[in-house]
């Protein structure tokens, strides 16, 4: 009888340790699941993962994958999220200093999905006919290049264009592309050297007087026409205006080609072809 109560027990205890044990693997399949879920991985390794777990029950062992599938979904969107957040407070933000400093008259600002539009006449930051920075113009440049610097890896472009009215000197009315280009180059050096920003992220585009915002025929629509606009383009956004891209097949940082003419440049997927055929 003795002999039959120690068996008795001793099974009970067995019985015992494979619960715990079960627990146990069951605790550290959750912190490892958890672990993965928060990276980015391949889906077939995750599966295969836990799928080694042989001793889960197959519906649970579902229930985990499909989980982890929907979480994985979740993740990949996280991306946009924060860009589409970061568009949306960097939005506001440069709004809000407008209404503040009562600027409406001279500075429109404008949002469409992921692309800021910010318009300013040039009489914010320029004098008439120069591109000498205004001493009260530091001030504005200071508050919108902090804030491109603090969403900078949520931004995958700033335009940066200038624009005059026509003519844009009398004297000398071959300044008008000039001008409009040192205008923009000066804001993009300012948020360059100042502010630190990436300026493979910078464009500047001198217009010249060839977009006109109202008539050249007053002086309100010629001190409208002397703008400069700021296109802000978020990373995940589908709007492309990047001249890199149309151009990095044919120059890089390294190297730039030894033979060509202008059909490179204006169209670099022909680039290495003979197309004087």
């Amino acid at each position: 009888m003795a002999r039959q109560r120690k068996s008795s027990g001793g099974g009970g205890g067995g019985q015992a340790w494979l619960n715990t044990y079960a627990d146990m693997v069951t605790l550290l399949l959750c912190f490892f699941v958890l672990m993965i879920s928060m990276s980015v991985i391949d889906q077939e390794k995750f599966n295969a993962f836990l799928e080694s777990f042989q001793n889960i029950d197959k519906e649970v062992l579902e229930e985990i994958i499909q989980g982890s599938a929907v979480g994985g979904g979740e993740g990949s969107g996280n991306s946009q999220d924060m860009t589409e957040a970061a568009m949306d407070t960097l939005f506001e933000k440069l709004e809000e200093y407008v209404e503040e400093n009562n600027m409406q008259s001279s500075v429109s600002i404008a949002k469409i999905e992921d692309v800021i539009y910010v318009r300013f006449d040039s009489a914010i930051f320029f004098k008439p006919n120069e591109y000498t920075l205004r001493d009260d113009a530091y001030d504005v440049l200071n508050f919108i290049g902090d804030g491109l610097k603090e969403y900078e890896k949520e931004i995958k472009l700033i335009n940066i264009c200038g624009h005059t009215a026509k003519p844009a000197v009398e004297q000398d009315p071959e300044r008008t592309w000039r001008l409009a280009g040192e205008r923009a180059a000066v804001v993009a050096n300012y948020f360059e050297l100042n502010k630190k920003i990436d300026n493979m992220k910078i464009t500047v585009l001198g217009y010249g007087d060839n977009f006109p915002v109202a008539s050249n025929d007053t002086e309100e629509g010629m001190r409208k026409n002397r703008r400069v606009e700021l296109v802000i383009i978020g990373k995940n956004s589908n709007v492309n205006t990047n001249i890199y891209d149309a151009l990095e097949e044919l120059y890089n940082s390294d190297e730039y080609p030894k033979e060509g003419d202008v059909n490179d440049v204006l169209l670099p997927q022909l680039s290495g072809k003979d197309t004087k055929k």
